[in-house]
């Protein structure tokens, strides 16, 4: 699906490495992705430089699943859940880190029910582009 913008069909992203029978190529900072992935990319200057994603990883935001619920939320590269869109300029941190394993699965069920849909982060990008890239609550 395309959020914004009117890319060539079929889009072929072109990034520097990759694996060539038992020799591998890796660009420090670039996400890797694995088939069955299902991301939300920024993309520019697909082609002409040596990875399209808007600042490498910070283009990259993984959708997951809660398995409790199925329902669908999108996380940042570093696998933490996106709350809101200002995260999306903030640094890759995790935060303060809960201690003891009831600490750390209320953070992380409280994490998942307050990140965003995929839809709802679409629907924001949508709004960015639409107001010149403000966010609604700016002037």
């Amino acid at each position: 699906e395309v959020i914004t913008g009117d890319p060539p069909s079929p889009l072929v992203l072109r990034m520097l490495g990759g694996r060539v029978g038992d020799k591998r190529m890796v660009v420090s900072g670039a996400p890797e992705f694995v088939v069955g992935d299902e991301d939300i990319l920024f993309i520019r200057d697909n082609g002409k430089v040596f990875n399209p994603l808007t600042a490498l990883m910070h283009g990259r935001y993984p959708i997951a699943r809660d398995k409790a619920t199925g329902r669908g939320y999108v996380m940042r590269n570093n696998r933490a859940p996106l709350k809101d869109t200002r995260e999306v300029s903030g640094n890759m941190d995790h935060g303060a880190h809960a201690t003891g394993k009831d600490k750390e699965d209320a953070h992380h069920e409280n994490a998942l029910t307050e990140a965003m849909s995929p839809e709802d982060f679409a629907a924001k990008i949508r709004a960015a582009v639409k107001s010149g890239g403000r966010r609604p609550n700016e002037k």
